[in-house]
C-alpha cells in the first residue's frame, strides 16, 4: 500500500494535492475540523497538513483529538500563524504555506 495523505483545510488546495500526489502520495482532504477529524480517527494516515484556522474547530484543538486516536501520523501544521509552540500542541513540525522544502525534507 502506498503512503496517504489527509489535508484540514478549510479551502481547496489543487496546487498542494497535486504536489503531495507527485510525490506518490494518495490524497483526501476535509474542509472543516469536524470532517478531518472524523477521517483522521477513521485510519491511518501516513501524513496529515493541518491548517491552523478553520471555521468550526481551532486546529491545535483538532491536533489533540486526533492524537487520541493516532497510530503514529506525522502532523504538519500548514499556516501562516503556525510557529515553534506547535509542538506543545501535539504537531510534529510546521510550514508557513511555502511547503516544497518540508515535504522534501520529510521524504528524505
Amino acid at each position: 500500500m502506498g503512503l496517504t495523505a489527509l489535508i484540514i483545510n478549510d479551502h481547496k488546495q489543487p496546487s498542494l494535492f497535486e504536489n503531495l500526489s507527485k510525490r506518490g502520495y494518495t490524497v483526501k482532504q476535509a474542509f472543516n475540523g469536524t470532517e478531518g477529524i472524523m477521517l483522521a480517527t477513521s485510519r491511518c494516515f501516513d501524513l496529515i497538513i493541518l491548517d491552523y484556522m478553520l471555521p468550526d474547530i481551532y486546529g491545535p484543538d483538532i491536533a489533540r483529538q486526533i492524537r487520541q486516536h493516532d497510530c503514529d501520523t506525522f502532523i504538519l501544521g500548514y499556516s501562516g500563524h503556525w510557529d515553534e509552540m506547535c509542538r506543545w500542541h501535539g504537531l510534529d513540525d510546521y510550514a508557513h504555506y511555502d511547503l516544497d522544502v518540508k515535504l522534501d525534507s520529510l521524504n528524505r
